[in-house]
């Protein structure tokens, strides 16, 4: 064989073997997920992927994310450095949902030299998460000691104090103590002491709870007897005996404790709590109301109303025996009656407040989708006045209130009337031989054309804003006038043409 020949063979061979590599690993491939597919709003989410070239981690690729909403408007985009990428092709971020609506979105990964790489996530509203947690001082105590139980109610981590705490107390399965309210600070913290005097040794569970029963949290403590004995290296001395003075006869019947009462609210068609058992309970507010019912075995008694009570009403309760009667136990309704829906009056286009009436002073919250436009709190007499810009006639508004205890009404919904009128329509040249007049206006508004105060053509604009009304033929120095009218009725200024020859 030639020797230039397989000088020529050789060479070809060694650039096979190092070009077709080299190109095998300039083929860039990419990959995405995210840590789930559906998210609470405000929630964050994790991205994370991997960028190749070939085997090798994809350094200059200059991988790139753009999260998309429905209509493919790229709403965050993200572009990773070399920096970001590690040894193995991997990358990631975060996304705060916070700033986003509820709905679908697509996550796309692009980079250099690759095949651009999706991901879906839907983003729905997120409900708050309420908590309450527990503790009691000891885990075991002897009778005759206060079990004190503690916690603090949270909402999203933190404190709130519109919630009421009651408190169950179980031994060995048996109810001892039923619902029973814990006093509640600014903080959210709340306290119950429990005393163990008439109590008897065991195993007990203690459980709390908020008006939701869904929230609930337990903790356990065991109660023992006093094991007091006297010290082994002393020796006992006998115990003297008393003097004895003159007996004091004891009551057969002593003073009742006063009730304890479980929460009364506006909303409330019935009064329960607790009393000495087969005790008499009254409930009064010390005018023209009265109600009597005897406490049950297990101390228990419940009370049904004739009607509701406002927030804010003052009553009191007390325990009578045949001979006795207790203090009284102050009960204030708490308001947990709702606003009732806003009155709100129309708004236009071209409006820039809302206005309406609801509860004397609630809050008042108007809302476009899921974006607060604005806040404010109604005055005296129930009347609000709040700024808004602008909004595009057909948007929807929600508004909402809610009152000073923090309930919230229905909401109420209005639509944006359209009062802004069409612009002058533009128009070709008309002359007296012309049966066909055209131009643009708004788009589905109609088009009107007068000579005079007599209508000599309409026709309904296209969507595209475009137009073609037949006419007679004019004569030449005819004045028409042109004008559109929209769906709302609202009518534009006029377009004046003089006719040509």
């Amino acid at each position: 064989m030639n020797k230039s020949l397989v000088t020529f063979i050789v060479t070809i061979f060694i650039m096979l073997n190092t070009i077709l590599p080299a190109f095998a690993d300039s083929n860039v491939t990419l990959t995405v997920k995210t840590d789930a597919a559906q998210y609470t709003a405000g929630s964050k989410i994790q991205v994370s992927g991997t960028v190749l070239k070939g085997q090798v981690a994809g350094k200059g690729t200059s991988p790139m994310m753009q999260v998309k909403n429905t209509e493919s408007k790229a709403i965050e985009i993200y572009q990773w450095n070399d920096s970001e990428i590690d040894g193995k092709g991997n990358f990631s971020t975060t996304i705060n949902t916070a700033k986003y609506s509820n709905g679908s979105y697509s996550i796309q990964i692009s980079a250099n030299s690759a095949q651009t790489v999706y991901a879906s996530i839907v983003i729905t509203e997120g409900k708050p998460k309420k908590e309450i947690t527990l503790d009691t001082n000891k885990s075991e105590y002897t009778i005759g000691e206060k079990v004190i139980v503690s916690g603090q109610v949270l909402l999203d981590n933190k404190p709130i104090s519109s919630e009421n705490v009651y408190v169950t107390v179980d031994r060995e399965g048996e109810k001892v103590l039923t619902d029973s309210p814990a006093k509640i600070t600014n903080d959210g913290i709340y306290s119950f002491d429990y005393d163990t005097n008439n109590a008897k040794v065991g195993l007990y569970t203690v459980s709390v709870r908020l008006t939701d029963k869904s929230i609930t949290n337990t903790a356990s403590f065991k109660l023992i007897a006093s094991t007091t004995q006297p010290d082994p290296g002393k020796p006992v001395e006998p115990t003297p005996e008393p003097d004895p003075g003159p007996t004091v006869p004891t009551d057969p019947k002593p003073t009742p404790n006063a009730p304890e009462v479980y929460v009364v609210t506006s909303e409330s068609l019935e009064i329960k709590g607790l009393a000495d058992k087969g005790s008499k309970v009254k409930i009064t507010d010390k005018k023209k109301f009265i109600k009597e019912s005897i406490a049950k075995a297990d101390g228990t008694f419940s009370i049904l109303l004739d009607k509701k009570f406002e927030a804010g009403t003052i009553l009191y309760a007390t325990v009578s025996n045949a001979e006795k009667v207790s203090g009284e136990t102050k009960i204030v309704v708490i308001d947990k009656t709702p606003p009732t829906k806003p009155v709100v009056h129309k708004i236009s286009d071209k409006d820039q407040k809302v206005t309406g009436t609801t509860e004397a002073y609630a809050k008042v919250m108007v809302k476009a989708g899921s974006k607060v436009l604005v806040s404010g709190n109604a005055n005296k007499k129930g009347q609000f006045s709040l700024k808004i810009k602008s909004q595009k006639a057909g948007k929807v508004l929600t508004v909402v209130a809610a009152d000073k205890a923090g309930n919230s009404s229905t909401s109420k919904k209005i639509t944006v009337v359209d009062k802004t009128p069409p612009k002058v329509p533009s128009v070709s040249t008309v002359k007296s031989v012309t049966t066909k007049l055209t131009g643009k206006a708004e788009a589905n508004s109609k088009v009107y054309v007068k000579a005079g105060k007599k209508v000599i053509g309409l026709a309904k604009v296209s969507k595209k804003g475009t137009f073609s009304v037949s006419i007679k033929k004019q004569k030449a120095k005819t004045k028409l006038s042109i004008y559109a009218k929209d769906k709302a009725g609202n009518v534009g200024k006029a377009k004046t043409i003089i006719v040509k020859k």
